[in-house]
């Protein structure tokens, strides 16, 4: 206890004095979930850092008094983000009622608001993204690294031991040792040491493999979409030389380590098409959901209602001993708790992200053309996961938004006149 106190004042200065680095650390808490010390009150010690981050902007505004900082204007995906927000108030009891996991909602989206807020107003220049970039893969591979030794691929998914590492579930770890995996790659892009090079490829294996002990059929196949968007992405470009290399990196990966992996990934379109094994449940999660919507269409049955309500919409879908299970899909849990409007609001927001990046890709600053495109691919992964799993309330989803925010920026900046001339 009297560490973990020395260790968050030590953290507490460090962000105070240099405030962005509350965002590195918070988002590079995600695959060490674990290792992070329970507090009362709050979810973890993160969030109490996060009211540290907060604070060391208004105090590094205060300081500045800049035009700059005293006018921001909101980006089109925040301000949708924030509808959102105040949508949840449609369903009030929902949103501030405690729920069974002690959660208040509302609290819970105010909190991922300001994270997408803060990663907006406190990333100001790519070498920013970059040290949360290197923060997270680090992270990364570590969980990694865990996973690796307590992992077991077997011939099917039931017959091996699924590994998550130091992350919170094995689908979640999947989905940040890929991230992880992906600012590797850009790093290694970007990174002129050799050294440092031939270190990145080995923690990128490491996290590779960590891909691979989750056995997660979602986690194989946005595996193999981020390879195919990296390589079109790269295509006739110097980077097709990093792709290839990632792809043998993939490639002998699984060879070497991981024989089973294919007879599981063989098997991906079987479970799909014949809904067996837990995507037959997915798929009863789903029905209700649906089921849910056509009952509340225009404001939902209630944020974080999906499982109480479950029970009465899939009865007739799923054995008894599942109808306490989240949807399982980003999509139908915001369409099914918040309704069509709320769901208009919750993908707008993503889509405008993704349209500013895209936007950035025609920089003329090759730092942030560079950002935007690799962004581009981890939106898109995040976006493709959320067809499997619940991350509308997740903290990398929301820090997406305010990073491609702050791309966005950057791009924009780059085309103003400079006042001084």
């Amino acid at each position: 206890m009297i560490f973990s106190i020395v260790v968050f004042i030590i953290l507490a200065i460090v962000v105070l004095r240099r405030p962005y680095l509350g965002i590195v650390i918070t988002i590079a808490s995600l695959p060490l979930t674990d290792l992070l010390p329970p507090v009362a009150g709050a979810s973890s010690v993160i969030s109490l850092l996060g009211g540290v981050t907060l604070v060391g902007f208004l105090l590094a505004s205060l300081r500045k008094k800049t035009a700059e900082q005293v006018s921001v204007k909101l980006p089109l995906p925040l301000i949708l983000g924030f509808l959102f927000l105040l949508w949840l108030f449609t369903n009030f009891s929902a949103a501030t009622t405690p729920a069974a996991e002690s959660r208040i909602w509302l609290f819970t989206y105010l909190q991922l608001w300001a994270l997408a807020l803060l990663c907006f107003l406190l990333l100001d220049t790519p070498e920013q993204i970059h040290t949360l970039m290197w923060g997270f893969f680090l992270a990364g591979v570590v969980s990694a690294l865990y996973a690796g030794v307590d992992g077991v691929i077997g011939i099917s998914v039931k017959a091996s031991v699924r590994a998550e590492g130091l992350a919170s579930g094995v689908n979640s770890a999947a989905r940040y040792f890929l991230i992880a995996l992906m600012f590797g790659y850009f790093l290694l892009t970007q990174q002129k040491n050799r050294l440092l090079q031939i270190l990145l490829l080995v923690g990128m294996a490491a996290v590779l493999y960590g891909v691979l002990v989750t056995v997660s059929r979602t986690g194989l196949l946005l595996l193999i979409t981020a390879i195919s968007l990296l390589f079109f992405q790269n295509l006739g470009t110097r980077n097709r030389v990093y792709v290839f290399v990632f792809g043998l990196l993939a490639l002998g990966t699984v060879w070497f380590t991981a024989d089973n992996i294919t007879v599981i990934f063989q098997s991906i379109s079987g479970s799909i098409l014949a809904g067996t094994d837990t995507v037959g449940i997915r798929y009863g999660l789903w029905q209700a959901g649906l089921r849910m919507w056509a009952t509340h269409p225009i404001v939902g049955v209630g944020v974080g209602q999906f499982t109480a309500q479950l029970l009465f919409y899939a009865w007739d879908l799923l054995p008894p001993r599942y109808l306490i299970l989240g949807p399982h899909n980003m999509y139908i849990g915001v369409l099914a708790e918040t309704g069509l409007i709320g769901f208009f609001f919750f993908i707008a927001m993503f889509v405008l992200s993704l349209r500013s990046l895209f936007q950035a890709t025609n920089s003329a600053e090759p730092n942030v053309k560079s950002l935007a495109m690799i962004w581009i691919v981890i939106l898109a992964l995040i976006l493709m996961a959320g067809i499997t799993k619940q991350d509308h309330y997740d903290k990398l989803t929301w820090m997406v938004v305010g990073v491609s925010a702050a791309i966005s920026r950057m791009n924009k900046n780059q085309h103003e006149p400079n006042p001084a001339d």
